[in-house]
């Protein structure tokens, strides 16, 4: 097949006319095109600022994992001129999350327009609320930030600068697409950040512990101080729960420890819930590594012949329960196979059976096994175990040993 009859100019005349066509209908349909990265356009006014955050005002209070939502977000927008400035629209970089591509908002008040009135007579400037739609925004969100941190005059590179934007023309309140080449620099690059509801939960401290000795996590609410005040739960995988309340505050973060014994090994993990003023919550989980409780078994200093062999078990814990075992079975099971061997003894004593007595004159190696089970309040009990072996002997000659 031949395309001589078609000449080189004309094919690329139609693909620079199909590049100029996708490019204005980018602009046009939402002003998503990635045009509207304006991180390196030179802007060097500061007729327009966002103060503060952000707030998501529509965030649903049943929110699962993973959902997302259009997001409506309530911005400060101050003039610090005296006349009004129109067709006021942020220009989002990634953020890498809620952000993967460039996208613009154009902000408008209560009313639907995109004015943010000048300021009068001696006043330093004047704040109007505004409205923007930010899409797919993450439950669980929480804080966000789009952009480089601070103010950024003339240029900054590529993909580092959310920009602010508008005109001096009323007759541009009502845009409905953001000026791409803001003119004589009417821009502003600012780091802005918007702040939903969400809920983190880490361990602080003493990450990595033995059984029952103490965690610190710490637990972090981020939203709006209207929703609170906030009810913070952390329940463990072991039983445990413990509660703490906490009023937010215009940082947006709001952050309580709690010390925690973990007993589940080797991890226990636990869930937060925030539970703001209207009943609406968020989660998180964090974990903790646990070490088994340690079980000792202390022997008698010297290995009787035909006498008792008194073992003592302990742990590196209190409130601590033992189950002994000989060659793996209950004491009473051992007992009943001993047949002829009548002078066989197995019975335990001390605060939680932490004694055994056995006697066994059958020459044989047998394996003492002890359990530890340590109590916690309400929570899964501290386990461990050890054991060792031991030999009596029956008769003169025969070594009594440990081996």
């Amino acid at each position: 097949m031949s395309f001589s009859r078609f000449p080189r100019t004309s094919w690329t005349s139609r693909l620079v006319a199909c590049a100029t066509v996708a490019t204005l209908l980018m602009t046009n349909l939402g002003g998503l095109a990635i045009a509207n990265d304006l991180s390196d356009y030179p802007c060097t006014a500061g007729d327009v600022e966002i103060v503060g955050s952000g707030v998501v005002v529509n965030e649903p209070c049943n929110c699962t994992a993973g959902g997302t939502f259009n997001a409506r977000v309530q911005f400060t927008v101050r003039n610090n001129t005296s006349t009004g400035r129109y067709c006021i629209a942020l220009h989002l970089v990634p953020d890498g999350a809620v952000v993967t591509t460039p996208i613009d908002v154009i902000l408008a008040d209560a009313n639907g327009s995109s004015t943010a009135p000048g300021k009068s007579g001696s006043a330093k400037y004047k704040d109007t609320i505004m409205f923007g739609t930010i899409p797919n925004f993450p439950c669980n969100q929480g804080a966000v930030c789009f952009g480089d941190a601070g103010v950024v005059r003339g240029k900054c590179l590529p993909g580092h600068c959310t920009t602010i934007s508008w005109n001096t023309s009323p007759g541009n309140a009502a845009c409905t697409t953001a000026d791409e080449t803001p003119p004589g620099g009417q821009c502003r690059h600012q780091q802005v950040c918007v702040l939903g509801f969400g809920a983190t939960l880490a361990c602080a401290a003493n990450c990595n512990v033995v059984c029952g000795n103490s965690s610190t996590l710490q637990a972090c609410v981020t939203a709006p101080a209207s929703r609170g005040p906030f009810s913070l739960k952390v329940q463990g995988s072991d039983g445990s729960t413990q509660t703490q309340s906490a009023f937010g505050d215009d940082t947006g973060a709001t952050c309580l420890n709690f010390t925690v014994s973990p007993t589940q090994s080797p991890t226990t993990t636990y869930t937060l819930t925030v539970t703001d003023k209207d009943g609406c919550t968020r989660n998180a989980t964090a974990s903790v590594g646990v070490t088994a409780t340690t079980v000792t078994l202390t022997p008698p200093t010297t290995a009787p012949c035909n006498g008792l062999y008194v073992v003592t078990a302990s742990a590196n814990f209190s409130a601590c329960s033992y189950t002994w075992t000989i060659d793996g079975v209950a004491l009473a099971t051992f007992l009943a196979g001993g047949g002829a061997d009548d002078a066989r003894v197995a019975r335990v004593s001390g605060t939680g059976n932490s004694i055994l007595t056995f006697r066994a004159l059958d020459g044989a190696c047998h394996t003492i096994a002890a359990s530890a089970s340590c109590s916690v309040s309400g929570q899964t009990p501290c386990t461990g175990s050890a054991s060792l072996k031991v030999k009596q002997c029956v008769g003169a000659g025969q070594a009594c040993t440990t081996p």
